[in-house]
């Protein structure tokens, strides 16, 4: 058996060593959720088919088998056609069993069919080679063929001859943003290729138009220097559409860049447009208590005194900067860095809170802040400041409940007194009482901000304290939560229970009465969906209120020259 396995392995390096495949379409044979009835993959010669039937939150993932023989250091490329409903695929190669998360491929897929290719290096300690492609926490399907992985060379690799595809952009623009049912939308899209000429192969540009009404178009325009290609659509039916359009090569193939991780990603826009959004409401109503319940929440917060701890951890020429801990009702404290003037007199300067969003990021003191306010950041978790690595791995690690990543899990959101969000929304309220005990606060400007889940914990602060005398909120994560039901993007947020209808920011925004400004909200976004920050912005109580729709801005993507629509409530 190990004679065998070795002439196997020579086999393998010799027929790399030619350039052949080292792996092919009928290495991809197994999935990862074989027992679930809603993660279904089918294989066959020709193709595999991925289908989720109902978003479990999980990886529809079709998985190779494991080889070896592969040599460390050894650059291959993956190339393969793909199909399918779901927003996008990743690619991922796997030394020893475990994904080398720095060599991720991420594609957009299309209705049709499209080729998709990445490049990636084989780790020095890798024994075992195998990989995956699967869609995340996304429901629908998507089909594969003809998979081949072979070793990498200029000729194949070369998508862009004579280009530094580093400086192409993608721009799209629309002659407003919001329509009549109807009414003819009109994108232009033009590919920017950052001053360099444009060589005699032909590109174009492929597009694919997904809408709430549930209908999906796709399309592939030539591309001319100088002449943006024209998509319009429509939309009968309050909602949104979305666009998304891609640069593609003379060979079909999307052409790609990396991005500031050093992973390549499409050249792509990702925008769209939408139909009488003043007339969308949330999916469901709001809890017949959900007063009753927000009441409870501040009575059980009353009964911890508001004690805290401020620890100076520096300053600067400005500011005195403080590690800080505030007594909570729930089992960890508030947490945070706190920034005050240096030689603030009492009753003198506003307070600044901030929330930050959704992650496990490790929270460092300030080297400076404004001179002519309080500021206090607050993180999400209520950990403690200033520890090792080893105590923030623990402590990640135990705030995931039944394996998935905090605020995730539906049986632990199926009560809202268990739900994660409940301990972070008392730290939000008990953060404001703390600041307003703070001498230095003048007792007349609290200003909230935040964005994605900081921008859900400031609409909670603006709806839970009516001292917030304003707020910022941008790309608010966790509006209309229960809106896929009515066949409204999913975004990237809890499955939905009717547990998380007591934190959605839709039924929050009824009670909040000051100013609020949704400073950005994306037309691309597809984590913190469109048509969710337009019900928050319906439902906002204030007098004053706006919002900035921002065309071609994903959730973390802002175009260079990015085309602003302000809808403003004096």
């Amino acid at each position: 058996m190990k004679i065998k396995s070795i002439v196997l392995s020579l086999f393998c390096l010799s027929a790399l060593a030619l350039g052949a495949e080292l792996m092919s379409q009928q290495d991809l044979q197994a999935t990862w959720f074989k027992d679930n009835p809603n993660y279904k993959v089918e294989f066959s010669a020709e193709k595999c088919t991925a289908a989720c039937l109902k978003n479990e939150r999980r990886a529809l993932a079709v998985q190779s088998r494991s080889i070896t023989g592969v040599k460390p250091g050894e650059t291959f490329k993956v190339s393969f056609l793909a199909r399918g409903t779901v927003n996008n695929l990743e690619f991922f190669p796997q030394s020893n069993g475990k994904n080398c998360s720095d060599q991720q491929g991420l594609f957009r897929v299309f209705d049709d069919w499209n080729r998709y290719e990445a490049t990636f290096t084989i780790p020095e300690d890798c024994k075992t080679f195998s990989c995956v492609i699967y869609a995340w926490n996304q429901e629908g399907f998507f089909e594969i063929r003809e998979f081949s992985i072979r070793p990498s060379t200029a000729e194949t690799d070369n998508q862009a001859a004579g280009l530094d595809t580093q400086k192409i952009t993608i721009n799209g623009t629309s002659d407003k943003v919001l329509y009549e049912p109807g009414e003819q939308m009109k994108f232009l899209i033009e590919p920017d290729f950052g001053g360099q000429s444009v060589p005699s192969e032909t590109y174009s540009v492929k597009w694919q138009r997904i809408g709430e009404d549930g209908k999906r178009a796709t399309g592939k325009e030539p591309f001319a220097p100088g002449k943006p290609v024209v998509i319009t659509s429509s939309l009968d039916t309050p909602g949104f559409v979305r666009i998304v359009a891609y640069l593609a090569d003379g060979k079909g193939r999307i052409v790609q860049k990396k991005n500031q991780a050093g992973r390549p990603e499409d050249i792509c826009f990702i925008g769209g447009a939408g139909v009488q959004s003043e007339k969308l409401q949330p999916a469901v109503e709001e809890p017949a208590d959900f007063d009753a319940f927000w009441a409870k929440q501040k009575a059980k917060l009353a009964a911890i005194p508001v004690k805290y701890k401020m620890d100076q951890v520096g300053s600067s020429k400005n500011v005195d900067i403080y590690a800080v801990s505030v007594d909570c009702a729930d089992p960890r404290p508030v947490t945070g860095y706190l920034t005050v003037p240096v030689g603030a007199k009492e009753k003198s300067l506003p307070a600044y809170v901030s929330y930050h969003g959704y992650g496990t990021n490790i929270q460092v003191p300030p080297k400076d802040g404004p001179g002519n306010r309080l500021r206090f950041e607050v993180n999400a978790h209520g950990y403690e400041l200033g520890k090792g690595k080893g105590y923030y791995d623990d402590f990640f690690a135990k705030i995931k409940s039944n394996g998935v990543i905090y605020a995730f899990d539906p049986k632990q959101n199926s009560d809202p007194e268990t739900a994660y969000f409940n301990g972070m929304a008392l730290r939000v309220m008990r953060s404001l009482e703390f600041i307003k005990q703070l001498p230095q606060w003048n007792g007349k400007v609290l200003s909230a901000s935040g964005a994605s889940q900081g921008g859900l914990q400031t609409i909670w602060a603006a709806a839970l304290d009516p001292d917030v005398t304003d707020a910022v909120s941008i790309i608010t994560w966790c509006c209309d939560l229960a809106g896929p039901a009515r066949g409204r993007p999913e975004g990237w947020r809890p499955a939905y229970v009717p547990a998380l209808n007591y934190y959605d920011a839709v039924f929050h925004a009824k009670r909040v009465k000051c100013p609020v400004d949704i400073a950005r909200a994306g037309l691309g976004d597809d984590i913190c969906p469109p048509s969710g920050l337009a019900i928050l912005y319906n439902n906002l109580g204030s007098a004053k209120k706006k919002i900035s729709w921002v065309q071609g801005s994903t959730h973390g993507f802002v175009p260079e020259k990015a085309q602003s629509f302000l809808v403003e409530q004096k």
